[in-house]
């Protein structure tokens, strides 16, 4: 007599779940958790490249040591990269939530639109956003298009005029300066905004314009709480995004060391500045929590 096959079509179903995951968790093991394991390890040690291959001798925390004693730029590189997530950072998020609030209207050409501004994600990577990142004041000088234009506006001429603190002219100066280079990373964060715009029932506006809300509180008391959860993502996503970035100073300094071989600094430089990013990102999770608290109550 055949004994009966034990679980049935449900059982069959998990073991061909377990056979399709299984290639994707071993890939993980090899090409992520093991690297990562042994960049920790690097970061303690001594690495040398000798005939049968990388060579680690462990020195505890001399790598760590010397990044704070031994390199001069390293803390001024890791200040360099606070400040400027400080600026980037509200701007990319306030830039992003008003232009999905716009590119989600009804319009003709907004799918153009929408197309155009998702365009320097496709780019970023490549050779044009490097060359537009490259071009230099002179060069834009010397085409004839900017001269005129500095003289007619300045920024500088504008924030004396309206008598601003120190701080806050030098936050503004240098946030109009960049804002070009800011609207260029803030393809991802756009699109994701429509699509939680977009999941928001439409019965929620319809209630609020039946008791008489603004559209600006129908934005504040309907679209923002309903965002609450795409909010959080788009700022984990565009943290992370700001503090790895390849222009960041500390990513640079890191990338000359592990390129020139000295790959136990290098490490190093990159953990303590993962560190950093962590304490960012829960005191991101922290607003977030008090936020929604608010929005909630």
């Amino acid at each position: 007599m055949k004994r009966k096959k034990q679980g049935g079509i449900e059982a069959l179903k998990s073991r061909y779940g377990v056979y399709f995951v299984l290639p994707w968790c071993i890939g993980l093991v090899i090409f992520f958790v093991i690297p990562l394991l042994q960049s920790i390890y690097d970061s303690f040690a001594d690495v040398s490249i000798q005939a049968e291959g990388l060579q680690a001798t462990f020195v505890g925390l001399e790598n760590y040591r010397y990044i704070f004693t031994g390199d001069a730029k390293y803390t001024q590189n890791i200040g360099e990269a606070l400040s400027s997530f400080a600026y980037s950072f509200p701007l990319i998020i306030v830039l992003s939530l008003v232009l999905a609030v716009v590119l989600n209207g009804r319009f003709h050409g907004r799918t153009f639109y929408r197309s155009l501004y998702f365009t320097p994600v496709i780019i970023a990577s490549g050779s044009v956003i490097t060359l537009l990142l490259t071009i230099s004041t002179t060069d834009v000088d010397s085409m004839g298009g900017s001269g005129s234009l500095a003289q007619v506006i300045r920024v500088d001429d504008v924030l004396d005029m309206l008598g601003l603190p120190t701080a806050i002219s030098t936050y503004l100066n240098i946030a109009v300066s960049s804002i070009m280079n800011l609207l260029w990373k803030c393809g991802i964060q756009i699109v994701l905004f429509i699509a939680g715009m977009q999941s928001v029932p439409e019965l929620y506006y319809e209630v609020a314009r039946v008791e008489g809300a603004t559209t600006w509180e129908t934005f504040w008391f309907v679209t923002v709480p309903s965002l609450l959860r795409v909010l959080l993502l788009v700022a984990v996503f565009t943290a992370i995004e700001l503090m790895t970035d390849a222009g960041n100073a500390v990513m640079r300094g890191a990338y000359t060391f592990l390129e020139s071989q000295r790959y136990g600094v290098g490490n190093a430089m990159l953990w303590f500045y993962f560190v950093v990013v962590s304490l960012i990102l829960g005191v991101v999770l922290l607003l977030f929590s008090a936020a929604s608290r608010r929005w909630s109550e």
